[in-house]
């Protein structure tokens, strides 16, 4: 029985002698105050952090039984003050050595129901603050975390794309004016600058969104051409990781009153999460349809799915699912939040829907329609990018770049290779393979190692690096950590365990830099240790190094 303030289902637990604990706890039970009778100190200690209040008799506080009890109320956390009640003679030594106990409340016998009851109520209520200081300091404690978590994360994904840019750099001092190389570097160089824009603005809503600064610049605006527009911009990248794209849009056009920009952004990002959580293979739907007096867009997705202890806290903010080594195609974990706060501005609602892991995942935009702008008419030609089959579906797209996201801190690298002071000569040709799921990051330094004469070999994911090494016997492997599939501490160990590959030197090249990062490496059976984005005369050091042990 739950007592009226709110106990929470946490008894009043009694310690007293023969039948005066039955006849005590009747008493709270009458007063609807849930309590249990404990036969032993001992069984009292067992569960004080989750009891509401303690009523003891002084009779059992004789030593050694008040030691048990003080030594497990010394046990309890910071935020725990347990009220005690002892029901005693005023001024007995027993009760003078039990008020050392703390929080403690003497009711002198004989005893009466009403100064009893009234008493209890005021242990439960001092209590009931005790615990929502403990779910403060909890969800602080959770914050903080989540919060050094997204700074971590932000700090690889800002360093990310720098070694694509860097490798460009490297790359475009030893290409001469004219060369068709120049043409990718100039690509590779565009996307990932695109790449830290977009970053860099996600950042600014997030910024603006917690300062209540969002401004919208509504106008009548066609849903269904909306979501072309915001689907024209994601499907090339889901091309680019083997997935279909299929669209089911009414002919008919969705008025609603909305900021343009704002609409596709909200849709681009719903996207673009569904591909980033869906594996090569899957299927991404896109559907727009009309209610009574609201739109509808549904995106589903048959990827990885939501835990359900995730799912009630998907959009808040530095809320993040994915902490594992394979966050592969980026992101800093904000874009929900901020797709959340600007579907409300918009006066509508988002809801995330899924079974639990490896089942997909739905989201739901409701918008309310502006029928005052019904007669507002958008040609869908004028939209292009998505083409509608007659029966509402199609399949699109076009190919984009992954890149690697995961934690990252300082790289305190015991093993640290300094740069010498000016470019030694190329060593002799080695056979390198590069292990990494950022394609322009791996394909540029091949590039760059090729023109120092070398055999290169590329692989984009582990099991891949894995397949192919014994074939091309490397002496040299550069492997990224954040790996899809098989990590790259994991690929390490194998590599390791091929009698074949027993002289290779392994280079772990990645974005995670903190010491424990870098002892995981070597644990793994890395021979050195390099943090994004790295420098080239380090590289050459490293491979000049690996050819004297082979030469």
């Amino acid at each position: 029985m739950a007592d009226p303030e709110g106990s929470e289902s946490r008894p009043v637990r009694i310690l007293a002698q023969g039948r005066d604990g039955p006849l005590t706890c009747d008493i709270l039970v009458a007063a609807r105050i849930e309590c249990e009778v404990v036969a032993t100190v001992e069984e009292l200690c067992f569960a004080l952090e989750d009891a509401q209040v303690l009523v003891v008799a002084e009779e059992r506080l004789e030593l050694p039984h008040a030691e048990v009890l003080r030594n497990g109320l010394e046990g309890q956390p910071a935020w725990s003050d347990l009220p005690i009640i002892i029901v005693g003679k005023p001024g007995g030594k027993r009760v003078r050595a039990a008020e050392l106990l703390g929080n403690v409340t003497v009711l002198a016998r004989p005893l009466s129901i009403e100064a009893l009851v009234t008493a209890v109520r005021s242990g439960i209520r001092a209590r009931r603050r005790q615990f929502q200081v403990r779910d403060l300091l909890g969800e602080r404690d959770d914050a903080d975390r989540r919060k050094d978590e997204f700074l971590a994360m932000l700090a690889h994904e800002l360093r990310n794309p720098l070694a694509p840019i860097r490798n460009s750099v490297g790359l475009m001092r030893r290409l001469k004016a004219g060369d068709s190389g120049l043409d990718e570097v100039r690509d590779v160089l565009d996307r990932q600058v695109g790449h830290m824009s977009r970053l860099i603005e996600d950042l600014l809503d997030v910024a603006r969104i917690t300062r209540g600064r969002i401004e919208l610049r509504t106008e009548p605006v066609e849903l269904v051409a909306a979501a072309r527009d915001a689907a024209r911009s994601v499907v090339p990248t889901m091309k680019g990781r083997g997935q279909s794209f299929l669209a089911d849009l009414p002919d008919s056009p969705l008025m609603i009153r909305a900021d343009p920009t704002r609409i596709e952004q909200v849709v681009t990002n719903l996207l673009a999460n569904a591909s980033k959580y869906t594996e090569r293979g899957g299927t991404i739907r896109l559907s727009v349809e009309r209610r009574p007096s609201e739109a509808v867009v549904r995106i589903r997705d048959d990827g990885v799915g939501i835990d359900p202890r995730i799912l009630p806290r998907i959009f808040d903010l530095f809320a993040q699912a994915d902490r594992t080594l394979d966050r592969s195609q980026g992101g800093l974990g904000i874009g929900l939040t901020i797709v959340k706060r600007l579907v409300e501005l918009h006066g509508g609602t988002v809801e995330a829907l899924s079974e639990g892991p490896g089942t997909g995942t739905e989201m739901l935009i409701r918008l309310p329609l502006d029928e005052a702008s019904a007669s507002f008419t958008r040609e869908a030609s004028a939209s292009g990018g998505v083409s509608t089959s007659s029966s509402g579906e199609s399949s699109s797209s076009a190919s984009g770049t992954p890149s690697t996201a995961a934690t990252a801190g300082v790289s305190p690298s015991p093993d640290v290779i300094e740069a010498p002071d000016s470019p030694p000569p190329p060593p002799r040709s080695l056979r390198v393979l590069v292990v990494e799921d950022n394609r322009d990051a791996a394909d540029l330094m091949a590039q760059i190692l090729r023109l120092d004469g070398h055999e290169l070999h590329v692989a984009y994911d582990g099991k891949t690096a894995l397949a192919d090494a014994p074939d091309f016997h490397p002496q040299v492997v550069f492997s990224d950590i954040g790996l899809p599939g098989l990590d790259g501490y994991e690929l390490a160990r194998r590599l390791r365990r091929e009698p074949a590959l027993g002289g290779v030197m392994l280079v772990a090249v990645t974005g995670y830099g903190s010491a424990d990062d870098v002892q995981r490496a070597y644990d793994a059976g890395f021979d050195h240790h390099l943090v994004k984005p790295i420098n080239f005369e380090v590289l050459t050091a490293l491979i000049s190094q690996a050819a004297s042990h082979t030469a």
